[in-house]
């Protein structure tokens, strides 16, 4: 357990900079030096160093116990040697407090968001920062000063309803046969914190009217589960108005989450590099129009105990979140 409060940590100038890495703006960008920084090897270890086990990919930023090994390694020599992991270090662990348990109390995310800018904040001041640390760092720092409620926290709903479209994104009223059951939908009442990616689980089951019609019958939703789904092909179909809360997670785990699912088994298959293509796009898109960490995505089995969204989507996932 964490105390609902705690003091201030070094960490907040971290998120200022995750926050900064997200804006588009050039004034954001304008803030960051703009001659080149050098970039650190990510293998190159200083003697009787070692690569810290948190920079692995199967190591989520989003349990504490990683945070913990973060924080650890950051006060330790190996942080003064490495300066490629020691902005790594920066940029996942202010990322982390800002995508963790999102279900904590207002004033105990703020702190932890506040705890992230300082993070990110660290990284900018970094001379040892490549230029993609503190591109990403820029971009997260404008976003944790924003806070867990976002610029858009005003009115969730209304910011769902006039996010900018994705292109060449088809629309749920192209594709569904029935209108959604609107007694079955919870409106969302915060922002979306993360994304959690998915596969339909079998390369045999239909697409997303399919899907629908087995949430909608079998499951007892009040429309497909997912905010978006992905063919093979690259095509985007809308799902799940932004406007309610998805049902994809497992029961207890959606709040906050925004749903996209990939048609496919990647347990057994991979998935195609216009699917791939057409995931990190959707992704950017949404990071920006919403205000969603960039680096916040999470596979469903690191939400709950499940193969989804599949070892080879998984790795995706994996790679993204380093950056």
């Amino acid at each position: 357990m964490r105390p609902a409060s705690s003091r201030r940590h070094p960490g907040l100038l971290a998120l200022a900079l995750l926050a900064s890495a997200l804006a588009s703006s050039c004034a954001a960008r304008g803030s960051v030096q703009t001659e080149p920084r050098p970039v650190s090897s990510p293998t190159a270890a200083a003697p009787g160093s070692a690569i810290p086990s948190w920079s692995r990919s199967e190591a989520s930023a989003f349990d504490w116990q990683t945070l913990d090994a973060i924080k650890a390694w950051l006060a330790s020599v190996d942080a003064s040697r490495l300066g490629h992991f020691r902005g790594e270090a920066r940029l996942k662990l202010g990322t982390g407090l800002m995508g963790i348990d999102p279900t904590a109390s207002e004033s105990v995310r703020a702190d932890r968001w506040e705890r992230a800018a300082e993070q990110f904040s660290m990284v900018l001041a970094d001379p040892d920062a490549s230029r993609d640390q503190l591109d990403r760092a820029t971009e997260l720092h404008t976003i944790a000063q924003r806070g867990p409620k976002g610029a858009r926290s005003a009115s969730t709903t209304a910011a769902a309803d006039t996010i900018a479209p994705l292109p060449g994104l088809v629309r749920r009223g192209a594709w569904a046969k029935a209108p959604p059951i609107a007694s079955r939908l919870n409106r969302i009442d915060r922002p979306f914190t993360e994304f959690t990616i998915h596969h339909s689980d079998t390369t045999h089951r239909p697409g997303p009217e399919g899907i629908r019609r087995v949430h909608v019958d079998s499951e007892r939703y009040g429309d497909v589960g997912y905010h978006f789904l992905i063919g093979p092909d690259g095509t985007v179909w809308e799902g799940r108005s932004l406007r309610y809360q998805g049902a994809h997670a497992g029961e207890g785990r959606n709040e906050g989450k925004l749903g996209i699912c990939l048609l496919g088994d990647f347990e057994v298959a991979r998935p195609t590099p216009a699917a791939l293509r057409s995931l990190e796009q959707l992704v950017r898109h949404l990071s920006s129009e919403l205000d969603i960490p960039l680096r916040a995505v999470r596979g469903h089995g690191e939400v709950k105990a499940t193969l989804c969204p599949g070892r080879h989507l998984q790795r995706w996932v994996d790679t993204w979140r380093r950056g």
